[in-house]
């Protein structure tokens, strides 16, 4: 196959590996990701006891720094995204639809592709921010269910 035949997928913790291969194989044809984080300090943060949060962010950075969204940036190409709304580890605190890490990883990927959009404006960050913690959109993304019923 040729890179540009490639169509790379990662899930979870793969996402890293995948936006790795993506980052120095910029010619593949597009990049999956499903239900990856942007970045793994976050995660480890709040599943480690706050008394050691110094030990932990410095380990990571240190020794374990697996940052999707600054591998992501450096990748061009077609991106999917899959987000899985009920992802015990990817939410933080969990099940809280806000503060999903893939909301992170897209919003992160946006400001760095069009960031025209957002600046001198936090209003379309916070557009989008409430867009992505609404969890009245269906799988399309659209806000069908927020919506009030028009007869016609």
């Amino acid at each position: 196959f040729t890179e540009e035949q490639i169509i790379l997928y990662g899930w979870s913790i793969g996402g890293f590996t995948s936006t790795w291969a993506a980052m120095n194989y910029p010619r593949i044809q597009a990049l999956v990701l499903d239900a990856t984080f942007d970045d793994v300090l976050p995660l480890a943060m709040t599943r480690m006891p706050a008394a050691i949060d110094s030990i932990v962010r410095n380990v990571i950075r240190e020794y374990l720094n697996l940052n999707v969204a600054e591998q992501l940036k450096k990748y061009d190409g077609r991106v999917l995204l899959i987000r899985r709304t009920d992802d015990e580890i990817m939410c933080t605190p969990t099940n809280s639809l806000s503060n999903n890490r893939a909301n992170f990883l897209l919003t992160k990927l946006l400001v760095h592709r069009y960031p025209h959009l957002f600046v001198d404006s936090r209003e379309t960050l916070d557009v989008l921010t409430e867009y992505l913690a609404n969890p009245a959109h269906d799988a399309s993304g659209n806000i069908t269910r927020s919506l009030p019923q028009r007869a016609y």
